[in-house]
Formats: structure tokens, C-alpha cells, sequence
């Protein structure tokens, strides 16, 4: 079985998501998931199941690969800013003592 919209199915719970600005609010996974079952998958054959499976870990795989890299990328940024920060500061108390030592 070809699974062509496979790929679609989190978007309703993807704009959900990001149009909830409070965490508390935020939709839960399980009632996106069990509408998919419902409309989508629930007189599947075992063998387009287990198709599908396949299908789904291979984008399950993706998706946290990403957001591995996303992390990663965040760190070295927040890494970045944090020893830019702390050059100024170093800087900073160079200044000062200079300035203090004119004086």
C-alpha cells in the first residue's frame, strides 16, 4: 500500500501546536493520533501496517535527528554569545583598570 499523505497527518496537531501560546494548553498528541487511527488506518490490512510502520520510523528517525541538530545548533550559539559576553566583560575590567591606574 502507498501511504502518499502519511507525511500530512500531524499537520492539524502542528498548527494547534504552534497557535497555543500557553504550554498548558497545548493539545494533546494522543487525541491527533487516535482521529488518524479512526478515519485513516483502522481497516488496514496487517501487511500495509506493518508497511506503514516502516514508513513512520524512518520519519520518526528524521525528526529526531533534527531536533538532535537543532539542540546541538543551539548550544554552540548560546556558547558563542555566552564567550562574546564574557570577552566584553574581560574588556571591560581591562578599562577600568587602566583608567584606574591613570589615576
Amino acid at each position: 500500500m502507498n501511504f502518499n499523505s502519511y507525511y500530512l497527518w500531524p499537520k492539524k496537531f502542528v498548527e494547534d501546536t504552534v497557535n497555543t501560546e500557553e504550554m498548558a494548553d497545548k493539545p494533546f498528541v494522543d487525541e491527533y493520533t487516535e482521529e488518524i487511527l479512526n478515519k485513516e488506518l483502522y481497516d488496514l490490512e496487517e501487511e500495509d501496517l506493518k508497511s506503514l510502520i516502516n514508513q513512520l520510523s524512518y520519519t520518526a528517525s528524521f525528526y529526531a535527528r533534527l531536533r538532535r541538530a537543532v539542540m546541538n545548533h543551539t548550544g554552540r550559539i548560546i556558547l558563542e554569545r555566552m564567550m562574546e559576553e564574557a570577552d566584553f566583560e574581560a574588556e571591560f575590567e581591562h578599562e577600568l583598570k587602566q583608567i584606574l591606574e591613570e589615576e
